[in-house]
């Protein structure tokens, strides 16, 4: 089944301990929301000027939205 000999004893070591739910892959990483994600008011209004202005660019949009009292970074723009 193309398995190392230490593979097949950790999934048979798994599915021992955790039964099938111990066969499924398990992604290693952050779960959930990041935490530096913008909130969905700043998302919509991002994407609404974008929409409105689809030549305007990550740094010129974060400055428009500034004026309109909306604090996001331009990498924060670009990022959504």
């Amino acid at each position: 089944m193309d398995y190392s000999r230490q593979q097949f004893y950790e999934i048979r070591r798994n599915y021992q301990t955790f039964g099938s739910d111990g066969l499924v892959d398990k992604l290693p990483g952050p779960r959930g929301p990041h935490r530096n994600c913008v909130s969905e008011e700043i998302k919509t209004a991002i994407l609404e000027h974008r929409l409105a202005f689809p030549t305007h660019g990550p740094v010129r949009v974060a400055q428009e939205l500034a004026l309109r009292g909306i604090q996001v970074s331009s990498t924060g723009v670009r990022g959504v």
